[in-house]
């Protein structure tokens, strides 16, 4: 576990990216199976930058499988989609390690969202 704030505000930036471009990509099958299971887990308040926000958002409103192009559409009628939306998306896409991780990504999403607004403290284990 990161040890400072500059640690835990980076993995969670990687967390969040990772989990839009898993839901991205496991959305190209035609489902909504990710962002279904992983809407148990977090809300976009849970995210650290307004854009994933946004990106979140759109991606639980939108009614087909909230693939980029989906999306794109849905933060349009949305009136989120902002300059670098399209290509963020792309980033995190080429950025996920493995889409099929993405109940792992979530989970990582809150516990980090829940460090940064103090609802859960950092125990370290193990020698100081």
């Amino acid at each position: 576990m990161p040890n400072n704030s500059s640690e835990i505000l980076q993995a969670s930036l990687d967390a969040e990216d990772a989990l839009i471009g898993s839901i991205l990509i496991e959305s190209t099958d035609g489902t909504r199976g990710a962002i279904n299971q992983v809407a148990g887990v977090i809300k976009p308040a849970d995210f650290y930058t307004e854009m994933d926000r946004d990106i979140f958002s759109a991606m639980l409103s939108c009614p087909l499988p909230p693939h980029q192009i989906n999306t794109a559409h849905q933060m349009l009628a949305d009136n989120t989609l902002g300059t670098g939306s399209i290509s963020h998306m792309s980033f995190c896409i080429s950025i996920t390690p493995c889409s099929l991780d993405y109940l792992d990504y979530a989970e990582a999403v809150k516990r980090y969202s829940e460090i940064r607004t103090g609802k859960k403290r950092i125990i370290y284990k193990g020698a100081v």
